[in-house]
Protein backbone atom coordinates (compact mmCIF):
# COMPACT_ATOMS: atom_id res chain seq x y z
CA UNK A 1 0.00 0.00 0.00
CA UNK A 2 2.58 2.28 1.18
CA UNK A 3 5.02 1.50 -1.82
CA UNK A 4 1.54 2.20 -4.27
CA UNK A 5 0.45 5.62 -3.11
CA UNK A 6 4.55 6.64 -3.34
CA UNK A 7 4.96 5.23 -6.67
CA UNK A 8 1.37 7.23 -7.66
CA UNK A 9 2.64 10.53 -6.51
CA UNK A 10 5.90 10.20 -8.31
CA UNK A 11 4.13 8.62 -11.68
CA UNK A 12 1.27 9.78 -11.88
CA UNK A 13 0.14 12.80 -9.38
CA UNK A 14 -3.02 12.76 -11.82
CA UNK A 15 -4.12 9.09 -10.46
CA UNK A 16 -4.59 11.04 -6.80
CA UNK A 17 -7.32 13.12 -7.70
CA UNK A 18 -10.20 10.32 -6.48
CA UNK A 19 -8.20 10.66 -3.10
CA UNK A 20 -7.86 14.75 -3.25
CA UNK A 21 -11.49 15.11 -4.02
CA UNK A 22 -12.21 12.89 -0.93
CA UNK A 23 -10.52 14.90 1.20
CA UNK A 24 -11.43 17.92 -0.25
CA UNK A 25 -15.28 16.64 0.35
CA UNK A 26 -14.13 15.44 4.43
CA UNK A 27 -12.69 19.14 4.75
CA UNK A 28 -15.90 20.96 3.50
CA UNK A 29 -17.98 18.80 5.47
CA UNK A 30 -15.58 19.58 8.55
CA UNK A 31 -16.06 23.23 7.98
CA UNK A 32 -20.03 23.24 7.50
CA UNK A 33 -20.56 20.25 10.38
CA UNK A 34 -21.33 23.57 13.54
CA UNK A 35 -17.81 22.83 14.75
CA UNK A 36 -14.93 25.51 15.13
CA UNK A 37 -13.45 24.99 11.61
CA UNK A 38 -10.00 25.49 12.96
CA UNK A 39 -10.25 23.21 15.86
CA UNK A 40 -11.92 20.40 12.88
CA UNK A 41 -9.29 21.33 10.67
CA UNK A 42 -6.21 20.78 13.61
CA UNK A 43 -8.19 17.68 14.28
CA UNK A 44 -8.36 16.28 11.10
CA UNK A 45 -4.31 16.69 10.03
CA UNK A 46 -3.16 15.28 12.98
CA UNK A 47 -5.48 12.17 12.60
CA UNK A 48 -4.09 12.68 8.69
CA UNK A 49 -0.35 12.48 10.19
CA UNK A 50 -1.00 9.61 12.69
CA UNK A 51 -2.48 7.91 10.26
CA UNK A 52 0.73 8.42 7.55
CA UNK A 53 2.91 7.22 10.43
CA UNK A 54 1.03 3.88 10.97
CA UNK A 55 1.11 3.61 6.84
CA UNK A 56 4.68 4.61 6.85
CA UNK A 57 5.79 3.14 9.98
CA UNK A 58 7.32 6.52 11.15
CA UNK A 59 7.66 6.88 14.32
CA UNK A 60 3.93 5.34 15.93
CA UNK A 61 3.24 5.44 19.45
CA UNK A 62 3.03 2.51 21.42
CA UNK A 63 -0.39 1.24 22.52
CA UNK A 64 -0.59 2.98 25.08
CA UNK A 65 0.49 6.12 24.16
CA UNK A 66 -1.78 5.42 20.70
CA UNK A 67 -4.83 5.38 23.23
CA UNK A 68 -3.68 8.32 25.30
CA UNK A 69 -3.91 10.27 22.09
CA UNK A 70 -7.18 9.06 20.78
CA UNK A 71 -8.68 9.84 24.01
CA UNK A 72 -6.98 13.57 23.77
CA UNK A 73 -8.13 14.19 20.21
CA UNK A 74 -11.71 12.99 21.42
CA UNK A 75 -11.75 15.34 24.54
CA UNK A 76 -10.52 18.29 22.19
CA UNK A 77 -13.64 17.14 19.61
CA UNK A 78 -15.95 17.28 22.74
CA UNK A 79 -14.50 20.62 23.95
CA UNK A 80 -14.63 22.05 20.13
CA UNK A 81 -18.76 21.02 20.33
CA UNK A 82 -19.53 23.14 23.45
CA UNK A 83 -18.57 26.30 21.87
Amino acid sequence: MTAALLAAVLVDPAGLAPLRERFAAWQARLTDDGIDPAAATAVRLAIDGWWTARLLGLGEPDAALHEQTRRYLMEEIDRATRH
